[in-house]
């Protein structure tokens, strides 16, 4: 792992008098991540290490707004002390890659760290939380500009830096005799600490992948009959090819017939290891508006699976909010729900949304959606967009590679948290083949007919 001096930390040489903490020096590392102090006098002391705290190692040297001053930023959601190893009694962290460090951090700070990422509401990563932990990123989303990413950035830097001890050092008078002249001589005092070294690392990413892909799809008739079931195998007037179906049905079978089609939803964790449990703790399915949900369909055990939720219960301010209502270009939204008629939330039973998972385990659930057939309409889609807007885990991670809530309903790029699944159910009536063949065939007689009389009249007559 590559070994880098930061540069912009906060040091301070702490003497413990009676036991209090007295600040006796301040300095910043330089940009190869050195410091030192002079002018001190023996006693009891500690070094203490801030970092995260402002522009200096928060932001980057490319941020779009505000700058810092290393390639990297060394916020306290993102980085961390390496930890004590009680074998060598140093403080080293689980990669020995990693140079030793001979401080670690304070465990209050840590722990409100944490509990900031947990606090609004009971909510944890939402929507709100994760632009303020993506605040020195470049570029920006649109909808951010530098008076927002000032807030977001002063937002970061208050509730995440973090804050690291040594030990507590004795340090004693030193002293050496050196000949000066002749028989004389002089003693030298001198107080030194030396080779204390303080090292942070990388904290595991977290990453929360969502998948779909249909589970079902069933035609039952107006008089009752189920035509088709795909689980079931009843598959005769069912054909898939990718993501589309090719449901044949004649106009007497299709007027009043309910296709059914249940999707499923796969939540997967791909974090590093070490991230702990993480949940799915609140999937939005954005339904389109020419399919029904019906509970009694999106039922396990009893209980519900999903929910329908209105736009201002998940859309109410932006900074408490599970989708984003910020405004981009032209004053539009950038998740507009306005045209939204069908929005479902995952319940409290929902396996997605209780499900703590380990890296590398899954979790799926479905939901079903309906749709009552007619001789006017051919074909239709039945798409629909989900997206994981509420992360939950032990240590109040983020997903860096997606944003919860900015899911862009227009929009057909998608991050790994979301997935858009369009399904084409095209349905020519069965007769209308049968149509095609005779029209086939009455063309070809005409073009035939229209050959010989070519031929015969028309070259005779050349020819004459």
């Amino acid at each position: 792992m590559e070994k880098l001096g930061i540069q912009g930390v906060k040091v301070e040489l702490v003497e413990i008098k009676n036991n209090n903490p007295i600040v006796r020096a301040t300095t910043t590392t330089n940009g190869g991540g050195w410091y030192g102090f002079t002018g001190f006098i023996p006693g009891d002391y500690t070094i203490r290490y801030t970092y995260g705290h402002d522009d200096a190692t928060a932001m980057t040297l490319n941020s779009q707004y505000i700058k810092g001053v290393n390639q990297k930023s060394y916020n306290g959601q993102d980085y961390q002390s390496t930890k004590y190893d009680a074998k060598t009694g140093n403080y080293w962290y689980k990669d020995t890659s990693i140079a030793k460090s001979d401080a670690t951090d304070d465990v209050n700070r840590r722990n409100q760290v944490i509990a900031y990422s947990k606090q609004t509401s009971g909510r944890e990563i939402t929507n709100h939380k994760a632009e303020v932990f993506k605040s020195y990123e470049n570029p920006q989303p649109s909808h951010i500009n530098s008076e927002y990413n000032r807030n977001l950035a002063n937002e970061l830097e208050q509730n995440t830096y973090r804050i690291a001890y040594t030990p507590k050092m004795s340090v004693e008078v030193e002293y050496a005799t050196t000949n000066v002249t002749g028989n004389q001589s002089s003693d030298k005092y001198t107080h030194k600490i030396q080779g204390i070294d303080f090292g942070i690392v990388e904290r595991p990413k977290e990453e929360l992948t969502l998948a779909q892909e249909v589970d079902n799809v069933k035609v039952t008739l107006a008089n009752g009959t189920e035509l088709i079931n795909k689980k079931a195998g009843k598959t005769d007037h069912l054909k898939e090819v990718g993501n589309k179906f090719d449901i044949t049905l004649d106009d007497e079978l299709k007027n009043g017939a309910v296709i059914e089609v249940t999707y499923k939803l796969i939540v997967t964790n791909n974090s590093e290891k070490g991230i702990g449990n993480t949940r799915a703790k609140n999937v939005i399915n954005y339904v389109s508006n020419n399919l029904s949900f019906d509970l009694a369909d999106n039922m396990e055990n009893g209980k519900a699976l999903w929910k329908v939720v209105q736009k201002n219960d998940i859309q109410t301010n932006q900074k408490s909010t599970f989708i984003t209502n910020a405004k981009y270009e032209n004053d539009k939204q950038v998740v507009d729900l306005t045209t939204q008629s069908i929005i479902l939330q995952t319940t409290e039973d929902n396996p997605l949304a209780k499900t703590n998972l380990e890296p590398g385990q899954s979790v799926e659930t479905t939901v079903t959606l309906r749709k009552v057939l007619s001789t006017e309409n051919d074909s239709d889609d039945f798409g629909n967009i989900a997206e994981i807007v509420e992360i939950a885990n032990d240590e109040g991670r983020y997903d860096r590679g997606a944003t919860p809530g900015n899911q862009n309903l227009e929009n057909s790029e998608i991050e790994h948290d979301s997935v858009r699944r369009i399904d084409d159910m095209i349905m020519p009536p069965t007769g209308s083949v049968h149509i095609y063949y005779g029209l086939g065939i009455l063309i070809t007689v005409i073009l035939a007919g229209g050959l010989y009389l070519i031929k015969k009249y028309v070259l005779e007559a050349k020819n004459k």
